[in-house]
């Protein structure tokens, strides 16, 4: 269900924790702020954190004119604010766009923007996670916490998809805006 997500925990030998699916109005802030949304994940939180949001690459692989990576967002000051896995569909790209993807440099926001790619946000459902060994390394988390997620579908103008990724947020005492 938070593929592209689960083809890494797949592909490292280690089982997912446990998720429970739950309704965006009962998320709570500033969780809910930062993910009832339709917009892109980058913008949201260079807005919120009010500094340029940063790619942290953890893991990647690249199949079928496709990339998956595994990423940390991270602000200026380094503080992760952000734990992700994306799909990216690089057919739906201009060639530029395609190079600083598979560069793995930029947030996939930035590139839209920097392309000004036209994309929607669709957000498939929002989650919450209880963080492992996995998610904790993305966020720099030395104990469990219940986290907020979601699953969000970015299409094109026309329709196709330019990728999925699944979205995760630090825990609350981590989250400090600007």
């Amino acid at each position: 269900m938070l593929f592209p997500l689960s083809e890494f925990y797949k592909r490292s030998g280690t089982e997912m924790p446990e998720v429970k699916i739950i309704d965006g109005n009962a998320i709570p802030e500033p969780y809910k702020r930062l993910l009832v949304h339709n917009d892109d994940m980058t913008s949201v939180l260079q807005n919120f954190h009010k500094q340029s949001i940063h790619l942290r690459l953890m893991e990647y692989f690249e199949e079928q004119n496709r990339v998956l990576r595994k990423v940390a967002l991270l602000r200026e000051d380094g503080r992760p604010v952000e734990s992700g896995a994306i799909e990216i569909n690089l057919s739906s790209f201009p060639e530029n766009a395609k190079r600083d993807i598979l560069d793995s440099r930029l947030p996939l926001g930035a590139i839209l923007r920097k392309y000004e790619v036209p994309y929607s946000s669709q957000p498939e459902c929002f989650f919450e996670i209880q963080s492992d060994a996995f998610i904790g390394q993305a966020l720099n988390l030395s104990e469990s916490y219940l986290l907020y997620g979601r699953i969000n579908h970015l299409v094109d103008s026309s329709g196709e998809s330019l990728a999925r990724v699944v979205e995760i947020l630090p825990p609350s005492n981590h989250v400090h805006a600007g």
